[in-house]
C-alpha cells in the first residue's frame, strides 16, 4: 500500500484487511518525515521507504515495483 504521513492510521487500515485474502502486505512510504517505519514493523509488515518523495503516481508504481519482486 502507498503511505504518505500514515503512522497515525497504519494501524486501523491494517486492521480492516480481512485476514486470509492477501498473502502479504507492504507499505511503500513516500519519503514522508513522519514514523511509519516503526508502525509497520511493529506489525511485521514489509516497509519500503523511497528517497525523495516521488507523489502519489509514482509511489503507486513503486508499490507495484516492489510487490512484482
Amino acid at each position: 500500500m502507498p503511505a504518505y504521513f500514515a503512522a497515525k492510521t497504519l494501524v486501523s487500515v491494517y486492521n480492516k484487511i480481512p485476514k486470509g485474502c492477501v498473502d502479504e502486505i507492504i507499505v511503500v512510504d513516500d519519503c514522508s518525515p513522519d514514523d511509519i517505519g516503526t508502525v509497520a514493523k511493529s506489525l511485521n509488515i514489509r516497509f519500503f521507504k523511497n528517497e525523495k518523495n516521488l507523489g502519489y503516481g509514482g509511489n503507486l508504481k513503486m508499490c507495484i515495483q516492489k510487490s512484482l519482486e
